[in-house]
């Protein structure tokens, strides 16, 4: 326990015995100002626990950030790498494109293995749109100084990284876990610099299929009241090793959506009916006889 006086002055807590105030200068008085009796050691296992406090809270943040962009333990995605493969995938997307461009399709089904399927999406939504885009792109150097100048910053950009993949060109992986939900992964890179690592699980959400002709109207009422267009139900999210609330999946996937070309996504969207896993996890993707 130690005695105190508090100036009456300023307010400072100065020690009994001390004739001046420590802040302001001003002579102490003991008529004036009414002694204290301060617990010492009670403050400081306050102090102490607010100093626990805190650095837990830096702990916490540390591991966070961490587990966003440590790039190990995570699984090592294979890539297409035979030429034969790719020839065939090459060709079916071919198909694809000439499909999607005519709007009918009567019926066709693809297979791919998850291997495939990365392939074909970087090929179809990433690279031929970049390739595209640069080939059309003749910008004048003061437009190109103008653009610099106009402040729009990327935060986030999908780049090709991560363990394992250190070396590939591909941003989007697709896989299939044991309960047949498809895990899409993207490869970021915050303000072009910091690599990090988007994980998706979810499954397809399918249009429903027409009902027969006698519960005609039933199926027209399921179809109105279903998805016209194939969609995605997110299960869960994670950025590198930390999982994000599903709460904050849309502003989360708004940022990554630059990463591939969304119109030409929407063009495929219209023309494909249901995609499925099956039994030996592969994908198949069946398309509608005709844009509706």
């Amino acid at each position: 326990m130690t005695m105190m006086i508090k100036c009456h002055k300023c307010g400072r807590e100065n020690q009994l015995g001390v004739i001046f105030c420590h802040k302001c200068g001003e002579k102490l008085d003991l008529n004036t100002d009414e002694p204290q009796v301060k617990d010492k050691k009670k403050f400081k296992w306050f102090k102490l626990f607010r100093n626990l406090i805190v650095l837990i809270i830096f702990l916490v943040l540390v591991l966070l950030i961490c587990g966003v962009f440590i790039p190990f333990g995570f699984k090592n995605y294979e890539l297409l790498d035979n030429q034969e493969a790719k020839t065939k995938v090459d060709e079916m997307c071919d198909n694809i494109d000439r499909i999607v461009d005519n709007g009918q399709a009567k019926n066709y089904t693809f297979v791919m293995t998850p291997k495939e399927a990365t392939y074909a999406f970087n090929k179809v939504f990433v690279k031929k749109p970049q390739g595209d885009q640069k080939a059309s792109e003749e910008k004048k150097p003061e437009e190109k100084k103008d653009d610099k100048k106009s402040g729009d910053t990327e935060v986030i950009e999908t780049v090709a990284s991560g363990e394992g993949n250190a070396e590939s060109s591909e941003k989007f992986f697709f896989d299939v876990d044991s309960e047949k939900n498809i895990v899409i992964v993207i490869m970021l890179k915050w303000y072009n610099t910091v690599p990090a690592r988007l994980e998706i699980v979810g499954t397809p959400v399918n249009p429903p299929e027409p009902e027969a002709k006698d519960d005609e109207e039933e199926g027209e009422k399921a179809k109105a009241d279903g998805p016209k267009e194939i969609d995605f139900e997110i299960k869960s999210l994670k950025l590198g090793h930390v999982p994000i609330p599903l709460v904050a999946k849309r502003k989360i996937l708004d940022l990554f959506e630059k990463g591939f070309s969304t119109e030409l996504m929407t063009d495929y969207r219209k023309m494909v009916k249901s995609v499925t896993v099956d039994d030996d996890y592969n994908f198949v993707i069946t398309f509608k006889d005709k844009v509706e």
